[in-house]
């Protein structure tokens, strides 16, 4: 795979799930593989598509996750391929092991399964959404003991699974790795048990590295409460990144819907903010680019590589 940055720092890019912003349209199947294509052109280490059923804010829609994840890990050959993340309840925890381990083959090896709460309103669905995080929570060591173990017999309050045994294996012999989405203690406990790589997103918030350092120190606080070294753990953050290109109607829109001002400027600016959260201690920076295009990804290809330099 690409090495974007130094040390083992990794960056990576989101390609929303949801059709285009503004002009209220899907994105479609051809699109959404030239910006994958485009990102490993421009050396993102990783590519990384969301969970939505009802898409944003129910407009303007979302395809399928698990479709779209595994024509991507087909329709590109080094870039590592996520999950960000599976709304864990919307899947049985079997079939989500299975998922991870049949694009982890697709991919020869480069698929990591994001897990956590989510979003969507999937009751409208059928699908029960009680107790989010308890569901979860058992999902969780379903998945981990078939991923890790290839074996599970699990007896839960909201699953049963009785002696099954995951089978065909990738043959490279490394499973898919593990991330978890937290913020809240519940979860950050159990990404602390079981994770590979714990994630947090903030451009809801700040996209700053002074936001996120506090509650980067919380979970390795509660890394060491459960008994795991912090540092035997990957981290990661969601930013939103605006080119210098980017259109300002959309750079506007962005924010009008309440989230945090992008981390904008020249490629040698945009590196510098970038560089900072991997002195924090961050290994993994997956972006949001706010322009929806093979070449607004493309344009961070010189930031790709300034980083890689410093």
């Amino acid at each position: 795979m690409p090495a974007a940055a130094t040390h083992g720092a990794k960056l990576g890019v989101l390609i929303p799930s949801v059709g285009r912003i503004i002009e209220d349209t899907p994105r479609s199947w051809s699109h959404l593989s030239e910006l994958a294509q485009a990102a490993e052109e421009a050396g993102f280490d990783s590519v990384w598509v969301d969970d939505n059923l009802s898409g944003w804010d129910e407009r303007p829609g979302s395809w399928e996750a698990v479709s779209l994840l595994a024509g991507l890990a087909a329709a590109t050959s080094t870039i590592g391929i996520g999950s960000f993340v599976f709304r864990t309840i919307n899947r049985n925890p079997v079939i989500l092991a299975k998922t991870a381990e049949t694009i982890h083959e697709i991919s020869n090896g480069r698929f990591t399964i994001g897990l956590g709460v989510g979003q969507g309103r999937t009751e409208r669905l059928g699908i029960p959404s009680d107790h989010p995080v308890g569901r979860v929570e058992e999902a969780v060591q379903i998945v981990h003991q078939l991923l890790k173990t290839g074996h599970c017999d699990f007896h839960g309050k909201y699953y049963q699974v009785e002696d099954y045994t995951l089978n065909p294996r990738w043959a490279g012999g490394n499973p898919p790795k593990i991330l978890i989405g937290a913020k809240k203690p519940r979860m950050m406990g159990l990404a602390a048990k079981y994770a590979d790589n714990w994630n947090d997103f903030i451009y809801y918030d700040e996209n700053t590295p002074e936001h996120l350092a506090p509650i980067k120190d919380r979970f390795d606080s509660v890394c060491r409460q459960v008994g795991r070294d912090p540092d035997s753990i990957e981290k990661s953050v969601l930013v939103a990144i605006s080119t210098s290109s980017l259109d300002e109607k959309l750079r506007q829109f962005f924010i009008d819907e309440g989230f945090a001002e992008p981390i904008s400027g020249t490629p040698e600016q945009v590196a510098t903010s970038l560089r900072a959260f991997f002195d924090l201690g961050i290994s993994e920076i997956q972006m949001l680019p706010l322009e929806d295009s093979p070449e607004g990804i493309l344009a961070l290809k010189t930031t790709v590589s300034m980083l890689a330099e410093m």
